[in-house]
């Protein structure tokens, strides 16, 4: 009873009301978010996930946090103005996506494209990829490289030491999907613990 009478000083409420696909997975990024949606999907006829009937998540961003809604021209819309492209997006699943303290490296979820051998659906296996700015443009390091097809790893997330959090089924773990740390030492990754 005592649970139900405690106070926050937090108040949770929708952010983004009107929305018309699933939005989840908001980061900072500069003033503003870069959020995964299914609201709409690259190109310009929106292709669906076999699984749930809805289209591919993509990676949209809000350039200010204090302003949910940027408003585009339907020829903004049909170029992909909407669509977070400083890291090129695929035509299938892409996020969620995190970022390092300084926004100078990036982990990024997708989709494997190619055919899972064991169940036999493709896009059926996650991959986690780090990218790293170049300046003003994301360039995938690719010395990070846990990923099999025959596994799921993904949602990545830095911790404030710098070594990368992620969630994989790969095999060895406790059953299911685990949480494994690696960390960059001497110029290499060290093993998923």
């Amino acid at each position: 009873v005592g649970i139900l009478q405690d106070t926050s000083d937090y108040v949770v409420k929708d952010f983004r009301s009107t929305s018309k696909g699933e939005e989840f997975g908001a980061v900072p990024y500069g003033k503003g978010l870069v959020f995964v949606t299914s609201e709409f999907s690259s190109g310009f006829l929106a292709r669906k996930d076999s699984w749930t009937n809805q289209n591919y998540y993509e990676l949209s961003s809000i350039k200010d946090a204090t302003v949910p809604y940027d408003n585009y021209s339907f020829l903004e819309k049909m170029q992909n103005k909407d669509i977070w492209n400083e890291i090129e997006h695929t035509h299938t699943h892409d996020g969620p996506i995190s970022f390092n303290s300084d926004f100078s490296q990036a982990l990024l979820t997708r989709n494997f494209e190619e055919l899972d051998t064991i169940a036999r659906v493709k896009y059926s296996r996650l991959q986690l990829l780090l990218f790293k700015k170049n300046g003003e443009e994301w360039v995938q390091d690719e010395t990070f490289n846990f990923n099999d097809k025959h596994f799921s790893t993904g949602h990545g997330a830095f911790d404030n030491s710098g070594n990368i959090v992620f969630a994989s089924d790969r095999p060895g773990g406790m059953g299911g999907a685990d949480l494994y740390e690696v960390s960059f030492k001497d110029g290499k990754w060290s093993n998923p613990v």
